[in-house]
């Protein structure tokens, strides 16, 4: 009888931990994703922008505020994935801070995301931002990557 009871509180600790190692996937590096490919001629398209202190302090600016809904409210202030919103999401926000997975994506994946939103996910589509305006918040995200 106490083996059923001590097995039954031993499965109950073990989904409980299961639980909260998925919930709090935030800050994982890299995280496990399935994102919506961009169609091939986005896909492989090269940031049209340098990046320069201007054009990355746009990107910040935009990032941090001036979006609507502000990235970091989600994605966080660091861009860890972490923000205020984080938690009411599965999956949770990308982590932009981990370099094995930003640098895996290109710069036309980010476009097409930040443009049209992810399926699936909580990502919203952001039409109201300029190709210029977005391409200056991939220049911002490329900075807050671990592996530069």
């Amino acid at each position: 009888m106490m083996n059923g009871r001590f097995a039954r509180a031993l499965l109950a600790i073990t989904l409980l931990a299961w639980t909260v190692a998925a919930l709090s996937q935030t800050g994982d590096c890299p995280q496990q994703r399935s994102t919506y490919k961009a169609p091939d001629e986005l896909y492989t398209l090269a940031n049209p922008h340098r990046p320069t202190p201007e054009g990355i302090a746009v990107g910040r600016r935009l990032y941090e505020k001036d979006a609507n809904p502000a990235c970091e409210m989600c994605h966080g202030i660091k861009g860890d994935g972490r923000g205020p919103l984080a938690t009411q999401f599965l999956p949770r926000p990308r982590n932009f801070t981990c370099g094995m997975m930003l640098d895996e994506i290109p710069d036309g994946q980010l476009f097409w995301v930040i443009q049209n939103g992810s399926p699936d996910t909580s990502m919203p589509a952001y039409k109201k931002l300029s190709d210029v305006q977005i391409w200056r918040i991939i220049l911002y995200l490329r900075t807050l990557s671990r592996s530069n």
